[in-house]
């Protein structure tokens, strides 16, 4: 799945915890859009971190909900 939005293109990641992970592709922001059951969050970080770093924060947070 490839996805065109206003900050350039996304594509969907595969994660064992979530149902859907879309993030941008080639590019220094980091945001992240990600579904588990009936839950969505979207993360738009700024800051030196990873974007691996900020998909397992994701994860972890997703899962106390």
């Amino acid at each position: 799945m490839r996805l065109l939005v206003q900050n350039g293109d996304f594509v969907e990641k595969k994660h064992p915890d979530l149902n859907l992970l879309i993030v941008p592709e080639g590019n220094d922001m980091k945001q992240v859009f990600a579904t588990r059951e009936n839950e969505v969050m979207y993360v738009h970080y700024f800051g030196y971190a990873h974007v691996n770093t900020v998909i397992e924060n994701v994860v972890e947070k997703i899962h106390q909900e």
